[in-house]
C-alpha cells in the first residue's frame, strides 16, 4: 500500500469510528419497541431438527444503525454482508465463520446471533373453499362472474412468487432470493419487477386470496384485489435470510405508503405460507429474527397470516401473527355430508395433517382447493398453505365491506383480527351452531365472512337445507304438474366452483318436454331422454327437477339436487 492509500486508510478509520460513536447513541425501534439484548454474549441454537445454512448468520441488533454497525463488522471480523434490515427490524445477514459469529455476539450493541435456517412452503399433495366460507353470500362482492363489486386492498404475498396469470390482478412483484457472490445464499438482494413462480405454490395462494370474478377459473375470497408477489423461496425451500428480507420490504413499503410516498404500498396483509417455529413468546421478546420481523410488520399496521403448519400436532404460534389451521371440506356446505374427493379426510374436520392448539386463532378450508398455477392454469391441493390465504383474503374482504382503508399500526391491525375472528363459527357443530366443523384437536373458530361484521346476512349453507337464492314466482301459464309415468333421475356436480345438474328420464311420448326446475320451466327441449342444467352459480343450495309432457301436467316424479 503507498503513502496515499496509507492516509486514505487512516482518514477511513477516523470516519468509521467517529461514525461508530455516533451510531452507538441511536436505538431503530422495530414496530415500536427497542428490542432488549439478552444478558452475555449469545450465538442461539438453531431450533431442533431445522436445515441450517453452513456459516450464515442473522444478526439481530438492539442498537445503532443496521448498516454501519453491519459495515463495522464487516471490516472487524471479515464476514461478508448479504442484506441489511432497517423496517421490519434492525440488523443484518452475513456469511461467516462460528468464531466470527461468536465475537460479532459479543457486541453490546447485538441483542442476538442466529444460524441461518431454511424453512418450507406449506403444502401436502394435489375448491370447495370460497363457497365453505360464503364469499358467495357476500353483498359486497360478485362471485358469478360479473366483476361487481372488485375489491382494492393490496395483500403481499411472501411465498415462492406469483406467476402472471389471466386470472389474477398482480400488482408488482419483487424477488429477494437473488444471490451472488459465492453460493445460492452468498448474498440477499430484494430486486423490484423480478420474481416468477417456479413452483406454483405461490400463484395457488394468490388465486385463492384474490382470484379476479370475470367468469372463468376460479374466484377468489377478495376478487380482483391487488397481489403483490414477494418471492422468498426459490422452490420449496425458503432460507431465513430471504423471508425476512422479503418482510423488510413489505414494511419499508407500508412506511413509504404512510408517508406519502407514491412508490409506496398500503398493505393490508401479508400471507406467509411457510413454516415457522413455535413460541409464545411476545414481541416484547422475539424468538427469533423472523419473529422480530412479523413484529415490525404488524407494527406499521399489516395484518400477518401464517398458515399452522402439517405435521398434525400441537402448535404454539407466534401471538401477534394470525394463524390458521386447515379444514377438510368437500361439498362447500356444512353438515358432514360432502364425499372425499382428491384425500380420504372427513367431511367438516380438521384435516388430518393440519396442526392445531389452543393458541391456533382461527381455521379455514384447506383440502383439495382448486385454484390458480404458474402455468396459467388451474390445479387442486391441499395443506394449511391453502387455508391461510382465505383468512388474508378475508382482511382484505372485511376493510372493503366497511369502507376501511388498511390498518396503520398495531393496534389497528388487533382491532381487524378481532372482528373477523370475532364473527367466526366456533368449532363444534350443534342445532344452535350448525354451520362450523366437529374435531376433537381444537383448530379454531371457522372462517364466516357472510357475517354481518362484512355487511353480510349471517346465512350459511348446511347439508340438506335449500342454499339457493329462491327464484321468482312462476310466471302465469306455467304448468302445476302432478306426477305421471316418466321416471326422472339427477345427480349434481360442480366444475370449479360452477353447478351443474345431469338429468335423465325414460317414458316420456311427446317429441319436445318442459324441464322445471323448483316448479319453474326453465327450457323446452327434444325428448332425448337426457339434459343438463348449467346453473351458472356457485356455492350450495338444493333445486327440485320434474320433467313434463311438453306445455302438459303429466310429468315425472320429483328428483331434489343438493349442493
Amino acid at each position: 500500500m503507498g503513502s496515499a492509500d496509507r492516509n486514505t486508510g487512516a482518514r477511513w478509520t477516523r470516519r468509521a469510528r467517529h461514525l461508530a460513536v455516533l451510531v452507538a447513541s441511536l436505538s431503530l425501534v422495530a414496530g415500536g419497541s427497542a428490542l432488549a439484548a439478552p444478558p452475555g454474549p449469545q450465538v442461539v441454537a438453531a431450533p431442533s431438527g431445522a436445515e441450517v445454512v453452513p456459516d450464515s448468520y442473522i444478526v439481530v441488533l438492539a442498537d445503532g444503525h443496521p448498516s454501519a454497525v453491519a459495515q463495522e463488522h464487516v471490516q472487524r471480523h471479515g464476514a461478508e454482508l448479504r442484506y441489511v434490515y432497517e423496517h421490519a427490524f434492525s440488523g443484518y445477514a452475513a456469511t461467516m465463520p462460528a468464531r466470527a459469529a461468536a465475537a460479532v455476539a459479543r457486541d453490546p450493541r447485538v441483542a442476538w446471533v442466529e444460524p441461518e435456517t431454511i424453512e418450507t412452503v406449506q403444502s401436502q399433495q394435489l375448491p370447495t373453499g370460497i363457497d365453505r366460507i360464503e364469499t358467495d353470500r357476500n353483498p359486497t362482492v360478485t362471485t358469478d362472474g360479473t366483476g361487481t363489486g372488485l375489491v382494492d386492498i393490496p395483500v403481499a404475498v411472501i411465498d415462492t412468487g406469483i406467476a402472471a396469470h389471466p386470472d389474477l390482478n398482480l400488482a408488482g412483484r419483487v424477488d429477494c432470493t437473488v444471490s451472488s457472490g459465492g453460493g445460492p445464499f452468498a448474498s440477499y438482494s430484494c430486486v423490484e419487477g423480478e420474481g416468477d413462480d417456479g413452483n406454483g405454490h405461490g400463484t395457488h395462494v394468490g388465486g385463492t386470496i384474490g382470484a379476479v370474478d370475470n367468469g372463468v377459473g376460479v374466484v377468489g375470497v377478495a376478487p380482483g384485489t391487488p397481489l403483490w408477489s414477494v418471492k422468498v423461496c426459490p422452490t420449496n425451500s425458503c432460507p431465513s435470510g430471504a423471508i425476512n428480507a422479503g418482510i423488510d420490504w413489505v414494511a419499508g413499503k407500508k412506511a413509504d405508503a404512510k408517508a406519502g410516498d407514491p412508490d409506496g404500498v398500503d398493505f393490508a396483509a401479508a400471507n406467509f405460507s411457510i413454516s415457522s417455529a413455535d413460541s409464545d413468546n411476545s414481541c416484547a421478546n422475539p424468538a427469533n429474527a423472523t419473529h422480530a420481523a412479523i413484529c415490525g410488520l404488524v407494527g406499521e399496521g399489516v395484518s400477518f397470516v401464517m398458515a399452522a403448519g402439517n405435521d398434525n400436532r400441537e402448535k404454539v404460534p407466534y401471538p401477534v401473527a394470525l394463524s390458521v389451521s386447515a379444514i377438510a371440506d368437500f361439498d362447500g356446505v356444512a353438515g358432514g355430508a360432502g364425499e372425499p374427493t382428491c384425500r380420504t379426510d372427513e367431511d367438516d374436520t380438521l384435516a388430518s395433517f393440519s396442526n392445531y392448539g389452543e393458541k391456533v386463532r382461527i381455521a379455514a378450508p384447506g383440502v383439495c382447493i382448486l385454484s390458480t398455477w404458474n402455468d396459467g392454469g388451474y390445479n387442486t391441493i391441499s395443506g394449511t398453505s391453502m387455508a391461510a390465504p382465505h383468512v388474508a383474503g378475508a382482511v382484505a374482504l372485511y376493510l372493503h365491506a366497511n369502507g376501511q382503508p388498511p390498518a396503520s399500526n398495531a393496534a389497528g391491525v388487533a382491532a381487524i383480527e378481532e372482528a373477523i375472528t370475532d364473527v367466526a363459527h366456533p368449532q363444534g357443530t350443534s342445532a344452535a351452531n350448525p354451520c362450523s366443523y366437529d374435531d376433537a384437536r381444537l383448530g379454531g373458530p371457522l372462517l364466516f365472512v357472510n357475517a354481518g361484521a362484512f355487511a353480510g346476512d349471517d346465512t350459511c349453507g348446511v347439508a340438506g337445507e335449500d342454499d339457493a337464492e329462491p327464484d321468482p314466482d312462476p310466471e302465469p301459464g306455467d304448468p302445476d304438474p302432478e306426477p305421471g309415468d316418466i321416471e326422472l333421475s339427477a345427480s349434481g356436480y360442480k366444475v370449479r366452483g360452477v353447478k351443474h345438474a345431469d338429468l335423465s328420464w325414460s317414458g316420456a311420448t311427446s317429441n319436445e318436454v318442459d324441464i322445471l326446475r323448483d316448479g319453474v320451466v326453465i327450457a323446452t327441449v327434444a325428448d332425448e331422454d337426457s339434459y343438463t342444467d348449467n346453473i351458472g352459480t356457485r356455492g350450495g343450495g338444493s333445486y327440485t327437477y320434474q320433467v313434463c309432457e311438453a306445455g302438459s301436467d303429466t310429468c315425472s316424479n320429483e328428483v331434489t339436487v343438493t349442493f
